[in-house]
């Protein structure tokens, strides 16, 4: 496909997101219900996903692949918005920052976790939904400490404080961690030589290494 192609592609992607559901060809025309009640939810965040990303996609699926994507066909089945994910400190945004906006519904300032500009600690929403008596978990593909994740269920003011935040991990007592980071859990990587791994288990955890222990797992805590 050439360049010139491409970029055409990406404008009439674009423009067919600001058309009503009926004007795309080929999407789906069900409309989404949002006076129903959702008994699980999941957030899905695609470190980095903007509108581009997603445009460029739509055209390459339709122009090369011939079909719409899987996003689109989700999008015309649920409720949907947008939301603007800016740092207050910082024309680029970064993890941190980012997930506060989501996760707290706040803009703060680079570095801290549920923080605000003010230093005043923030409550992210899973936090919320666990003194509700809700089950909350993290999986993700980078470390399970990593300021993405972290700003769901922590407040902590340094991102980088990856070693405590898997301490205050385990005082939020979230039914599932799933991610990397061994040496923020293993005593021997760990500067402090604490043992986060024996504290999990001791608090009920099943501690898992890999997708045989996992799948051989049936703790009721991950």
């Amino acid at each position: 496909m050439k360049r010139r192609d491409i970029l055409k592609g990406s404008l009439a992607a674009g423009a067919l997101a600001l058309l009503p559901k009926g004007g795309a060809q080929g999407a789906p025309q069900n409309v989404p219900s949002l006076g129903r009640r959702y008994r699980n939810l999941i957030v899905f965040v695609y470190d980095g996903f903007s509108w581009e990303d997603y445009a460029i996609a739509q055209a390459y699926a339709r122009r090369r692949l011939g079909r719409a994507l899987a996003l689109d066909r989700l999008l015309a089945r649920y409720p949907n918005g947008l939301m603007n994910t800016y740092s207050l400190t910082s024309y680029v945004t970064e993890s941190s920052a980012a997930g506060n906006a989501m996760s707290c519904g706040v803009k703060t300032v680079n570095g801290g976790l549920a923080v605000h500009a003010d230093g005043t600690p923030l409550k992210p929403f899973f936090a919320a939904a666990k003194e509700m008596g809700k089950a909350v978990g993290l999986v993700t593909t980078t470390t399970v400490t990593h300021a993405t994740p972290a700003s769901f269920v922590v407040s902590n003011p340094d991102r980088n404080a990856e070693a405590q935040i898997a301490e205050q991990y385990l005082a939020f007592g979230a039914e599932v961690y799933l991610g990397g980071g061994d040496h923020f859990f293993n005593p021997e990587r760990r500067q402090d030589k604490k043992d986060m791994y024996a504290a999990f288990a001791q608090a009920g955890y099943g501690v898992v290494k890999t997708p045989e222990e996992l799948a051989r797992s049936n703790a009721s805590k991950l």
